[in-house]
């Protein structure tokens, strides 16, 4: 637990009435690498919930730091080969910006910095119910050996006929 901030997990979404193997994609968070060492995603897994797999995922600059300033992914329901605007599923995805002046609390940048990365993930369902999970796991590579960061995003897709919870509407 992080002094000041909610018990996990820290975001989410729930996306209703969605059909097993139709897509979702979030851009879930931004990274950024705590050395100048070369990072690089090599997989992205749901955490232990039921129901989601992974179809892609892809990194690109963030746009929210870009001049001008554009809109990061949100969600979609465009598998996240087809949206583009920077995300190239299937290639190395490297994280290259550097969080060094980022507060260790909250992880928000305290001043100028290099162009962060925003991580997409496109979720699909893979049970008659309702799928979910309380994070992904980002497993990576760095010159030291592979590494994997939990991140507490937690993903609903509900079922069409899944009318409880989260999935109320």
């Amino acid at each position: 637990m992080v002094p000041g901030l909610p018990d996990p997990p820290y975001a989410g979404l729930a996306s209703w009435d969605n059909l097993p193997g139709q897509t979702l994609a979030v851009g879930a968070e931004v990274l950024c690498r705590t050395q100048l060492a070369d990072v690089e995603i090599t997989e992205v897994v749901p955490s232990g919930g039921q129901g989601l797999r992974v179809d892609a995922f892809a990194v690109r600059d963030n746009p929210a730091q870009l001049t001008p300033r554009e809109d990061q992914l949100g969600d979609s329901h465009v598998p996240l080969a087809a949206i583009g605007h920077g995300f190239v599923v299937g290639v190395p995805q490297k994280v290259t910006g550097v969080c060094a002046d980022a507060d260790p609390l909250t992880g928000r940048p305290l001043g100028p910095r290099p162009i962060w990365q925003e991580l997409a993930v496109q979720y699909s369902r893979t049970t008659s119910g309702t799928g979910f999970d309380e994070g992904m796991d980002v497993h990576y590579r760095t010159a030291d050996g592979d590494h994997v960061l939990h991140l507490p995003f937690a993903i609903k897709l509900c079922a069409p006929a899944d009318h409880t919870g989260d999935c109320k509407h």
